[in-house]
């Protein structure tokens, strides 16, 4: 999930809601990559990604798995709605 820069709320004040109910995140492990500290010591061209920088600063995966049933995506659903509800 990427939130928008123009979201009604924070990636963190959704994660920490999600967390309270017991519905795991992780952050995306991706994003920019010009960004990362281990670049700085090579030679590269930096161009504009827009896009990854998004990604990096709003992106988080939400805790699905193949063995979730309808009752758990119902669960998910419902609560990503009463948090965005209260937005």
């Amino acid at each position: 999930m990427v939130l928008k820069d123009n979201a009604p709320c924070s990636k963190k004040d959704l994660t920490c809601f999600l967390g309270k109910k017991r519905i795991d995140t992780r952050p995306i492990i991706a994003g920019n990559i010009v960004a990362q500290p281990f670049l700085k010591d090579f030679n590269f061209r930096n161009g504009c990604l827009v896009n990854s920088d998004l990604v990096m600063r709003n992106g988080f995966f939400l805790g699905i798995h193949h063995n979730m049933g309808k009752k758990q995506v119902k669960y998910m659903v419902d609560s990503l709605r009463e948090f965005f509800s209260k937005r």
